[in-house]
């Protein structure tokens, strides 16, 4: 009798395009609720009109700015050796990462593509290399989680029970980061990992990677200065962004501070890097209206920042597209070329 086995590839292939489906579900689904809920008449003959076209400009130049200084971050961060990525090569895998996050789920969905572009284009520490975009994720995440922290704890929009609560997440997150640096540091855990023989594939990988993980704390611990260079320019792509979205609510008069304008635009992007909807859509809006509403902005207005910044990224992912043209005809001419060898 015929017992059916089911292909890994086949299955791993359907469950790919089942989680794209659920997303792009979960996306159309937030996007409706919005429509219903929203009145866009107004919005686009009344609110967006207040926001001038030099406004424009500044904010796709303020973009690239700080897409170039999330470059030099990456290329601090990076410990290949062999420095085999030039600064100009950072650059422009950036703009690509940037360009697959509009259509990737969450807002980290470019990082994935920007990990697999980087290890089939680099001859060797190719695993360093993937790893150096995490810690700089890394780096933008947790300079995120203390710059809103402290703009929450200077809110008067918040009570004092809400403040310790977030103050308290925040010190186990902390605790968490320094006890976790501390056992990758120590000698008795890269024995371990030393003396583990796996026999599977996989676990050996696993094995690699966790001593590379160590080589890299252990790099970082012995040159602080780049911890801090890096979380300086965390910081500094952080702040431009919200000095920009508070530009843009003082033109849409939504009556909010900049402080309280860098709290909503952290938590924003906090939730929208949760990857249950395509490039974030839907759930940043719902995110901007729900916090936004704590201070008395209009739904409609709400709506407004995220269109325009929505736009302001469909712009720059379209200028991403060269990048990944370049790219692509550059490695099918490296491979006619490893053909005809």
């Amino acid at each position: 009798s015929y017992i059916f086995k089911p292909d890994i590839k086949e299955i791993i292939y359907m469950k790919k395009w089942l989680f794209i489906a659920l997303r792009v579900i979960v996306s159309a689904l937030l996007v409706y609720f919005i429509v219903t809920k929203i009145d866009f008449s107004s919005l686009f003959t009344e609110i967006l009109p207040k926001l001038p076209l030099w406004l424009l400009f500044f904010t796709i130049a303020i973009s690239f700015f700080r897409l170039w200084v999330g470059a030099e971050r990456w290329k601090l961060l990076n410990t290949d050796d062999k420095f085999q990525l030039s600064r100009w090569d950072y650059f422009r895998y950036m703009m690509i990462s940037n360009t697959f996050s509009l259509i990737m789920p969450g807002m980290v969905g470019g990082d994935f593509v920007r990990a697999v572009w980087i290890g089939a284009d680099i001859k060797s520490n190719r695993t360093r290399n993937v790893l150096s975009i995490f810690f700089d994720r890394l780096s933008g995440v947790l300079s995120l989680i203390i710059i809103s922290t402290f703009f929450f704890m200077v809110s008067p929009f918040f009570l004092i029970r809400a403040k310790m609560i977030w103050l308290s997440v925040f010190i186990i997150i902390t605790a968490a980061i320094i006890s976790t640096v501390l056992l990758i540091k120590r000698n008795t855990f890269y024995l371990k990992i030393l003396n583990w023989q796996p026999k599977k594939r996989l676990l050996l990988r696993l094995k690699n990677v966790l001593i590379i993980i160590r080589d890299i704390v252990i790099n970082y611990i012995s040159r602080p200065k780049i911890i801090i260079y890096s979380f300086l320019l965390s910081f500094a792509i952080h702040l431009l962004g919200f000095f920009v979205h508070y530009l843009i609510a003082v033109f849409l008069e939504m009556g909010i501070t900049f402080f309280d304008m860098s709290l909503v635009n952290s938590i924003v992007l906090m939730i929208t890097s949760i990857p249950i909807s395509i490039s974030g859509i839907g759930l940043r809006e719902i995110s901007y209206i729900t916090l936004f509403g704590k201070y008395g902005v209009s739904a409609e207005k709400a709506i407004a920042m995220s269109v325009y910044f929505f736009a302001i990224g469909i712009l720059f992912a379209l200028a991403g597209l060269p990048f990944v043209i370049m790219l692509k005809r550059k490695k099918k001419n490296r491979q006619t070329q490893s053909f005809n060898n």
